[in-house]
């Protein structure tokens, strides 16, 4: 077997939009009602085999905190994909949203992007919050999720729909299509690089 392939893809947006939620749901299948702030950038895998070829997506939760929003160039270098997480239930993450992104385009090259409405479990959301969304989505060139981490809708679909697009689009040495085999695993690292 071939050496294993690499993908980066970056999660921005303010603090408590729920972006480490996310990513727990999705690697662990669970979820924590209160979550520490992260400080820097954690980062997490998921490891895939394609056509036996095995491909790892690294998953890099970044701080949301203003104090800390000059480390993100440090952990944009070189990603993939991004996804830009705003609280459907706060439209002021939603405002800011675009400049977590355009800082995050300074620092890539041409990477695939995602706005996910996530906290879709909230009771009495606002309805205009979601055709807000998909139209700034539009304006980004990105495609819409709306998730929970909380009950787990759709963030299966989010981070399995990046991977097969990652690969899919020849962000990786060669595209390929069908999938073999498909694993879960966590690695968290603290610091920078």
């Amino acid at each position: 077997m071939s050496e294993p392939l690499t993908v980066r893809v970056v999660l921005i947006g303010d603090s408590q939009v729920g972006k480490t939620s996310l990513i727990h749901r999705f690697v662990r299948n669970s979820f924590e009602k209160q979550q520490k702030n992260t400080v820097g950038a954690v980062f997490h895998t998921y490891t895939e085999e394609v056509d036996g070829q095995t491909i790892i997506m690294q998953i890099w939760d970044t701080a949301g905190q203003e104090k800390y929003r000059s480390l993100g160039p440090i952990y944009y270098r070189n990603a993939s994909a991004g996804i830009a997480v705003l609280d459907i239930s706060f439209p002021d993450s939603l405002q800011r949203l675009q400049q977590w992104i355009d800082d995050f385009r300074k620092f890539t090259d041409n990477p695939i992007l995602y706005i996910v409405g996530n906290k879709t479990d909230i009771e009495n959301p606002d309805l205009n919050m979601r055709s807000q969304i998909e139209s700034f989505a539009s304006k980004n060139s990105a495609e819409t999720y709306f998730t929970s981490a909380k009950t787990g809708d759709n963030v299966n679909e989010l981070f399995k729909t990046v991977f097969s697009h990652l690969v899919k689009s020849g962000k990786l040495s060669h595209a390929m299509k069908s999938r073999v085999s498909s694993k879960k695993e966590e690695k968290v690292e603290t610091g920078c690089c």
